[in-house]
């Protein structure tokens, strides 16, 4: 799907239309709460699972692949399956255990540490890295004073930003 040309869904519209404006944004003490959430290694670790997880949950539905199988090809029961991918429950996956769970549904895993300015684009199993430039330029003209703005405008702008970046970086 070209998400360039999509438009939203009437649903979608509706909510934006429906969403009230956010007033006198302070994006100072924003992006300073997303700075700590981003430096807690709980939240990072608990992120992290659950992504995999849904990136399990995902390659058994696109193979048309069903947990039984999966169960079966990793020598557990299905039960222990289902514990293991609960993501209200506090599983520490092992690199090892991902690893299995990767292989066997016919996946690669990645685990890499960048830096924490670096933003990662996943494309095609090719790791992607690029300064935070655009967004870091955007998140600064925006903390520049505290503004007011609606969810729906910010929305555009981040969008924008993110396909000229994406026209620069093809050209």
């Amino acid at each position: 799907m070209n998400t360039q040309n999509a438009t939203p869904s009437p649903e979608l519209e509706a909510l934006l239309e429906s969403s009230r404006p956010i007033q006198d944004l302070n994006s100072e003490a924003l992006a300073k709460s997303i700075r700590d959430l981003e430096s807690s290694p709980v939240h990072v670790a608990e992120t992290r699972k659950a992504a995999f997880v849904e990136d399990v949950l995902r390659a058994l539905e696109a193979d048309a692949v069903t947990k039984s199988e999966l169960a079966r090809r990793l020598g557990k029961s299905r039960q222990q399956l289902n514990i293991l991918l609960d993501e209200n429950k506090r599983n520490n996956f092992t690199i090892e255990t991902m690893a299995k769970l990767s292989t066997a549904l016919g996946r690669k895993l990645i685990v890499r540490m960048l830096a924490s300015e670096t933003e990662v684009q996943l494309n095609r199993n090719i790791v992607v890295q690029r300064p935070r430039s655009t967004a870091a330029l955007i998140n600064r003209k925006l903390s520049a004073s505290k503004c007011s703005i609606s969810s729906r405008a910010l929305k555009q702008a981040k969008k924008s930003a993110e396909q000229s970046y994406l026209m620069k970086l093809a050209a």
